[in-house]
């Protein structure tokens, strides 16, 4: 059934998109890789300010067109991640013509979470120590490599004037402190004019902070991605139904929530092989309905919001995209 109403809706994508919003567009309509050959760089970025060494990976590209500029995603990893983290979506992005940096945040990484006893049970204990101290690092992080972006050689490549942020569950946490949220009176406030649009994986709130306090001064597109399994078994992230509150609690326009039925937490990490994070019994399988939604949608908003493609704002406003969706599965628009 749902393979049946994607295949009508792939026709309609297509006819509608056709002509009218470039090839990364078509290529997405079909729910096909992009069509830029992209080239994968690893380095380590010093930010002597703070005595930091950033790991990064760039997936840069291969320009089809003299002086054609790329827009701009960072892509912030989960609590025990890296820069390998959210390749699923990141390859799926810098196939369609975006310029993609992946950011590994030193303190709470892979390299982090392995050298504590017990492994993710640990992790556990230094929850509330993570969220005022490690968050506003890793915030300083992403604006360091905004900084860092207009030094590099790939400077010629990319429109920083088209700049957007993406994060997976404290990553999630992290790209919505720049997009404006106020989590906590210890927390500064962070956020960063120079950032267009948010996508969070697995959004974050914190209970104590009222939501709409929180959330008021997030006027940018953001679009909330979760799952009706969307926590952990350690007790590392909110309920399900917690994650959408910053969609409900935001400022209206171009805000967009997507539950998925059946995904957690560890899915939407974005890593094919997933993580040394426990999966949530009988949660969806990576592959699939999870993958082949997040990849759309998100590119649409991405399209929208980024490259200032009409169409794809009309179809993530219309409802020709619902077919795309399991019956379980939500999306809504503000």
């Amino acid at each position: 059934m749902i393979r049946a109403r994607r295949s009508l809706s792939t026709v309609c994508f297509l006819l509608f998109w056709l002509g009218m919003a470039g090839l990364a567009a078509t290529a997405h309509a079909q729910g096909m890789p992009g069509s830029y050959p992209v080239q994968v760089v690893d380095q380590v970025w010093r930010d002597e300010s703070r005595g930091r060494d950033i790991p990064v990976r760039l997936r840069i590209p291969q320009s089809r067109n003299a002086g054609e500029r790329f827009p701009v995603i960072i892509y912030s990893h989960g609590l025990g991640g890296d820069r390998d983290s959210g390749a699923a979506w990141t390859e799926h992005w810098a196939a369609n013509g975006y310029f993609v940096v992946q950011i590994q945040h030193p303190g709470s990484d892979a390299i982090f979470v392995d050298s504590l006893p017990g492994d993710w049970a640990a992790v556990k204990q230094v929850r509330n120590f993570a969220i005022p101290n490690l968050v506003p690092a890793r915030a300083f992080d992403v604006r360091y490599v905004l900084d860092e972006l207009r030094q590099r050689p790939e400077s010629r490549l990319i429109d920083l004037g088209r700049v957007g942020l993406a994060g997976h569950s404290l990553g999630a946490y992290t790209v919505q402190i720049l997009a404006g949220q106020r989590a906590s009176a210890r927390l500064p406030v962070l956020a960063d004019t120079r950032i267009r649009a948010v996508i969070a994986l697995s959004p974050a709130v914190r209970n104590r902070v009222d939501a709409e306090t929180q959330f008021s001064e997030v006027r940018i597109p953001f679009m909330s991605i979760t799952g009706s399994r969307d926590q952990d078994r350690q007790g590392l992230a909110d309920a399900p139904e917690e994650r959408t509150r910053p969609f409900y609690a935001m400022p209206p326009g171009g805000k967009y929530l997507l539950v998925l039925h059946g995904a957690d937490n560890a899915v939407f990490g974005g890593n094919p092989g997933m993580s040394n994070q426990p999966r949530e019994p009988g949660a969806a399988a990576f592959d699939g309905h999870v993958a082949h939604v997040v990849q759309l949608f998100s590119l649409a908003f991405w399209d929208a919001y980024l490259r200032d493609i009409p169409q794809a704002e009309q179809w993530l406003k219309g409802r020709n995209n619902r077919r795309e969706l399991a019956d379980d599965d939500r999306y809504e628009r503000r």
